[in-house]
């Protein structure tokens, strides 16, 4: 395919690793790494937080060519696509794939018109992550922990025919737009709380897990370039 690995093939001592960079992947960054030692076991019923996180559903895309997104990823992964949407209201469309070895599914959205807050995000932030979606138990019962802790959902909750969500405002969260949502008919069920996220997806060769943030060095590298 012609892609060069980011930064070469590195050896840390914990992992061996290397990258894709964004221009290649279409503005996500991708850590390949091989671990030395697998993490020690940790308690995963652990409580979830004020809004009571449950899992991570999905991480999402956003991109200009849906079509060329969902090939890439098949080949580059080996994920398969199990949905496809449109949703004329808020003028987008997406399609879901599963990712080999975990549970995790991965999101592609892409606008269908200027006014679509898909292109609103690509013209001011390019394409690239735009939310990591984590399971929460009840919308509204998210909601009124945040109104206790001082954090008032932006637009109220607001139903559709096919979930219920709410916004957690990025002035609120330090920079992060975020919306608990819950699904109803249409593409599943489930509840979450979709958070916009900066930063890098880490596959773990044969699993997959969402990355702690770059280095500033890499910050600084992945900027100008």
């Amino acid at each position: 395919m012609g892609i060069k690995p980011f930064g070469g093939i590195q050896d840390d001592g914990l992992w061996k690793l290397t990258y894709i960079h964004p221009k290649d992947s279409g503005g996500i960054l991708w850590q390949l790494f091989v671990p030395y030692k697998f993490p020690d076991e940790v308690d995963r019923n652990a409580g979830g937080g004020i809004v009571n996180l449950k899992r991570i559903d999905h991480v999402s895309l956003a991109t200009k060519d849906l079509k060329a997104q969902l090939a890439w990823q098949a080949k580059v992964f080996g994920m398969e696509q199990f949905s496809e949407w449109t949703d004329d209201h808020l003028g987008y469309t997406g399609a879901e794939m599963s990712i080999p070895g975990s549970l995790l599914n991965f999101e592609i959205i892409q606008p269908t018109r200027p006014d679509s807050f898909v292109q609103k995000f690509i013209d001011t932030r390019r394409p690239g992550m735009h939310h990591v979606c984590c399971e929460v138990e009840s919308v509204e019962a998210a909601a009124a922990a945040l109104r206790a802790e001082g954090i008032e959902p932006f637009g109220g909750i607001i139903k559709s025919d096919w979930k219920t969500h709410t916004f957690i405002h990025p002035k609120d969260s330090g920079g992060c737009c975020s919306s608990c949502s819950k699904r109803g008919r249409g593409r599943g069920v489930a509840a979450g709380c979709w958070l916009s996220a900066v930063g890098a997806i880490a596959l773990l060769i044969p699993h997959t897990f969402v990355s702690n943030p770059i280095s500033p060095a890499g910050r600084a590298s992945l900027a100008g370039g």
